[in-house]
């Protein structure tokens, strides 16, 4: 199995709460276990299925890690 520290490119791990199969344990392992930049959300009232359970929180967080990664690209184009 490849190392997590070899993941290098941004990550958003999304963990609900309610989850009955996964913990908060979990996503804080991952987010101490990549090399690159790591964004978890931790999400009360939300179970297993957070893009169902929790839409517009999901979206919106896909949408900043998205406009990270552009911000990020586009300073690095100007170097």
């Amino acid at each position: 199995m490849a190392s997590r520290r070899a993941i290098a490119c941004p990550v958003l791990a999304i963990q609900g709460h309610d989850d009955a199969y996964g913990t908060m344990a979990q996503i804080d392992r991952i987010a101490r276990r990549v090399s690159g930049p790591c964004r978890l959300l931790k999400l009360d009232g939300c179970g297993h299925i957070p893009h169902r359970d929790q839409p517009e929180a999901v979206i919106a967080a896909i949408g900043a890690l998205y406009r990270a990664c552009d911000a990020a690209a586009s300073a690095d184009s100007t170097r």
